[in-house]
């Protein structure tokens, strides 16, 4: 979907095909799928690239590069999929991007990046795409970035203070069709349907963390589930091992700890969790497409807005930012929530609805359209 413009009902969003002149290049012969340092969920940001480099090979793009800071699933998840991966901070010495572009020589890139890295313009360079969790004026005004991708449920801007003409926002798309899951995910879809059937015999509250969350709160969290009902307490930390070890630290008694388990296995542990309550991040998406029920624990009031989206689609409840540090309340909405087994039955039948199968490959699909328009200029 072109960013927030109103669709026609026969109207696809599906990119046009272009005509190419006799001997344009169809696809790229290399793609650079670059994840910025600056990150502190990289378990979640991993997931997410490996999602979009798997889809370009599967494209037949010939050579694609993950560049990433090392996680306990590469290179080897990497080299299985017959991607490679750069570390971007071998040594602990940082790589600038544009030595990154130099050494890869990709003409095309996909960036996942707070603010667009600085680089100069290459004549092997075809097209420099973004994607990002939130729209901001910032990532789009340069115009050595050619697409914009915001996957997911993002709030709309407020139009009337834009300072950019409204033809550039046709370089921008949005939405859940370009939500970018790993092929794994959608392997197995008969054990994720058997899953999704009913609760488990064992309860388990699967706490989903990649965002800087205070400890004391986490420390509440888990206080609540304890005495709203009796259940196996997991949480999966998609955050830096400091940080890991920071909330770890807070917590006392049995709680079995998650930080970056193998993809197969962080897929298992979602699809086998009764409850998951998540703050906001990526890891939201995969609990979703696992058919599962979602409690959502937003930080603020900009957080809030966009777990009312999610609501809206009837796939997850959301506890009002304004009490996540209150913890009778917090324990009365869960109270309400944790024994309602219709609203458990009817989240988890809605959740998988929000998330398409092929967003991976929608996304590819429309880099690789603007790419071969780009060169048959």
């Amino acid at each position: 979907m072109v960013f927030w413009k109103k669709k026609d009902k026969n109207h696809s969003s599906s990119p046009q095909e272009i005509q190419l002149a006799p001997g344009t290049p169809a696809r790229p012969d290399h793609v650079l799928v670059w994840i910025d340092a600056a990150y502190a969920d990289l378990p979640a940001r991993f997931v997410r690239g490996l999602a979009l480099a798997e889809a370009f090979r599967q494209a037949a793009v010939p050579n694609v590069t993950l560049a990433c800071l090392p996680t306990r699933n590469l290179p080897g998840a990497a080299e299985e999929r017959n991607i490679h991966w750069l570390n971007i901070r071998p040594n602990g010495a940082p790589v600038l991007f544009s030595e990154i572009l130099e050494t890869t020589q990709a003409d095309l890139v996909l960036a996942d990046c707070l603010t667009p890295p600085r680089f100069q313009p290459t004549p092997w360079l075809a097209l420099f795409a973004l994607i990002s969790d939130s729209y901001s004026d910032s990532l789009i005004a340069s115009s050595a970035v050619d697409s914009l991708l915001l996957p997911g449920l993002v709030s709309p801007p407020v139009f009337a203070a834009l300072s950019l003409p409204p033809s550039r926002m046709a370089d921008c798309f949005h939405g859940t069709r370009y939500l970018p899951l790993p092929a794994l995910y959608f392997a197995d879809k008969t054990k994720a349907d058997d899953a999704s059937a009913g609760p488990p015999e064992e309860k388990r509250f699967l706490i989903a963390v990649s965002v800087h969350v205070n400890p004391d709160s986490i420390a509440m969290l888990v206080e609540c589930l304890r005495e709203s009902g009796t259940g196996r307490i997991q949480i999966l930390a998609d955050v830096s091992q400091t940080a890991a070890d920071r909330l770890r630290d807070n917590l006392a008694g049995d709680i079995e700890w998650l930080h970056d388990p193998p993809l197969g296995g962080r897929w298992q542990i979602i699809r086998e969790a009764s409850w998951i309550l998540s703050y906001p991040g990526l890891p939201v998406y995969e609990c979703l497409l696992a058919g599962q029920s979602v409690i959502l624990l937003p930080r603020s009031d900009p957080e809030e807005r966009i777990c009312r989206l999610v609501e809206s689609r009837g796939a997850a409840r959301v506890i009002p930012a304004q009490i996540t540090s209150d913890k009778e309340k917090l324990k009365t909405c869960l109270n309400g929530w944790l024994h309602d087994e219709t609203l458990y039955q009817n989240l988890r039948q809605n959740a998988r609805e929000v998330v398409e199968g092929n967003g991976a490959r929608n996304t590819v699909d429309i880099l690789l359209n603007r790419f071969r328009h780009r060169k048959g200029k």
